[in-house]
């Protein structure tokens, strides 16, 4: 079986490689999904669930708790596994993996078409969320000592799981059913999702735009989001800026100069540096170049003006724009020095821009999307690129 990568429950984001919490659910009545245990917090292995579970020392009691329990589950016929779920039994056991055993038992009744497991003739299967997503809904509101087990976890088999919590337990468990009820209030989607596939950088930015979307009226969990994103930034392209897929979707104003590139984040900066540009082309640029203007907005890149006609040259007391058919004369008259200039009308005739690119240091970025203009075509499998930028960066 090959890899694949699931997405958080909460915000869609991949969890590739990610700090996760998983927790077992149980269908209740045809299409109704609750909460059957507390989070699992380990480490998501490319396979459907999580491992890695050692790193959590104050989780210890909780692992020990389920394993015991599922087992006994298991024994008594409480728990039934069949299909892809019997073949992991069979192969881990579950006994010699901790709690790794269940967990794979419950990922293959999760997402796989022929994996099963039930309690008391009711599925389980799992949940995956980012740990970091978990911790930041719990922050976000308020925990209460006065907790009711029953409504944290409202099935039977969470009536099994956590049954008969003795002395030594009772501290930890507290906190977390704490945490897991102000989780509980705020979320409710607990339907499983089956196996999502491998998921790319396209993947990626699509949920990243996704869940800003999803959550643009909720700042604290687009903080949330964002400081995962980071994460994901150094992973997948650690040559870029920072910032480069938290600034996807922004809008920039871009040019082409003849053979040079920029990029700008209002009309005054684009102007400082098309007339850079424009300054140090050659007269073979000027004859034959490409002179364009376009903006890119919310990530939409808009079609691009040219600029030939409000670009033009001085030669002596000579003129002539770029599209004027004498233009190549004047360029050769002897003596001369050409210096072109552009109409500031031209660009100004550009859209404004709502969310602007921000300023990377002296880096910009183009940040490719859908449909590029057509100067980037040339790249393939590239979305977003690094520029130096011109002008006044204070």
């Amino acid at each position: 079986m090959g890899i694949f990568h699931y997405r958080c429950g909460v915000t869609g984001l991949s969890l590739n490689g990610a700090e996760c919490v998983a927790i077992w659910v149980c269908e209740t009545e045809p299409g109704r999904w609750v909460p059957a245990t507390l989070p699992i917090r380990g480490i998501y292995n490319g396979y459907g669930t999580i491992d890695m579970l050692y790193r959590f020392d104050d989780q210890s009691w909780h692992i020990d708790r389920l394993r015991k329990w599922f087992k006994l589950g298991y024994e008594t016929d409480r728990i039934r596994v069949g299909g892809d779920s019997k073949l992991e039994l069979e192969r881990r056991g579950l006994d010699g993996y901790g709690l790794e055993g269940p967990l794979g038992v419950v990922e293959r009744a999760t997402t796989c078409e022929h994996g099963m497991a039930t309690f008391g003739g009711m599925k389980l299967a799992q949940r995956l969320i980012h740990a970091a997503i978990f911790d930041a809904v719990v922050a976000a509101h308020p925990q209460t000592d006065v907790v009711e087990i029953k409504h944290v976890v409202p099935c039977p088999a969470g009536a099994w799981f956590y049954q008969s919590i003795h002395d030594g337990e009772k501290e930890p468990a507290r906190a977390a059913f704490a945490a897991m009820q102000a989780f509980g209030d705020w979320f409710t989607e607990w339907l499983p999702e089956r196996d999502p596939g491998q998921l790319g950088v396209p993947d990626l930015i699509d949920g990243y735009l996704a869940a800003r979307t999803k959550f643009a009226e909720t700042p604290w969990m687009i903080q949330a989001i964002d400081q995962l994103i980071a994460t994901y930034e150094r992973e997948y392209q650690p040559e870029l800026p920072n910032r480069w897929l938290r600034d996807w979707g922004a809008s920039w104003y871009g040019a082409v100069v003849g053979s040079y590139r920029v990029v700008a984040t209002s009309r005054a900066e684009l102007a400082r540096a098309f007339d850079h540009e424009l300054s140090i082309v050659t007269e073979e640029e000027l004859l034959s170049g490409r002179f364009e203007a376009f903006a890119v907005v919310s990530g939409t890149p808009l079609p691009a003006i040219d600029l030939r006609s409000s670009i033009t040259v001085t030669n002596g007391s000579a003129t002539a724009r770029l599209d004027d058919p004498t233009l190549e004369d004047m360029l050769t008259m002897p003596g001369g020095s050409p210096e072109p200039t552009v109409d500031p009308a031209a660009l100004a005739a550009l859209p404004d821009l709502p969310a602007p690119l921000q300023q990377v240091g002296t880096e910009a970025l183009y940040l490719a999307g859908a449909s590029p203009p057509s100067w980037i075509e040339d790249y393939e499998h590239e979305w977003v690129f690094a520029f130096e930028r011109y002008g006044d960066h204070s």
